[in-house]
């Protein structure tokens, strides 16, 4: 919200109004993702990585570490890897060790990440009309048609859903993606 920077709001699903939660205690604070078992808010600082109280707003350093500036973040399905995207790079950061690792280095910017309860990362990349689908075990863009693997299904029974990219047009540069998981 504008001339309120390092605080947390609630946005309203329903009408789109704010709700301020509190300070943070950080100026800024890029990129915010729930640990989908412990239920940790998480956010990135120039500082390192931060949990957020969701009631009060205050973000406490889990980690000194120095040297990026995160434009994204998302927890794996079973809360034990956070991806981080920086750039056009995309890392794994493990929560125990503190290790971060360069998975992958792509043409655009990364700047909205989203874990999918299929275990892919949806990419928003800078100036796309795009949102990419990439398998982060695999380590590659996913290509093609899924299907239901049934082999008494091949040849006559539609893909259960096309995967490749998603075209958001006629919007253009996504900075944020959140999955419904309540309603997918």
């Amino acid at each position: 919200k504008a001339g309120l920077p390092g605080r947390l709001f609630i946005v309203d699903g329903v009408n789109g109004s704010l709700t301020e939660v509190g300070r943070t205690g950080y100026p800024f604070i890029r990129g915010l993702s729930f640990n989908p078992i412990t239920g940790a808010l998480w956010g990135w600082t120039e500082k390192g990585p931060v949990t957020i109280n969701t009631t009060t707003g205050a973000a406490t350093l889990v980690k000194t570490i120095r040297g990026y500036t995160v434009d994204g973040l998302a927890w794996s399905n079973d809360g034990a890897t956070l991806y981080l995207a920086e750039s056009n790079r995309l890392y794994t950061y493990n929560p125990v060790t503190h290790a971060i690792k360069r998975i992958d280095t792509f043409k655009r910017k990364i700047e909205a990440l989203e874990m999918g309860p299929d275990g892919y990362l949806l990419m928003g990349q800078n100036e796309s009309r795009k949102v990419v689908i990439y398998d982060p075990l695999a380590q590659r863009m996913v290509h093609g048609i899924e299907d239901d693997h049934r082999p008494e299904h091949r040849g006559w029974h539609r893909p259960s859903r096309i995967i490749d990219f998603i075209n958001v047009s006629p919007y253009n540069d996504p900075e944020g993606i959140a999955w419904n998981v309540c309603n997918p």
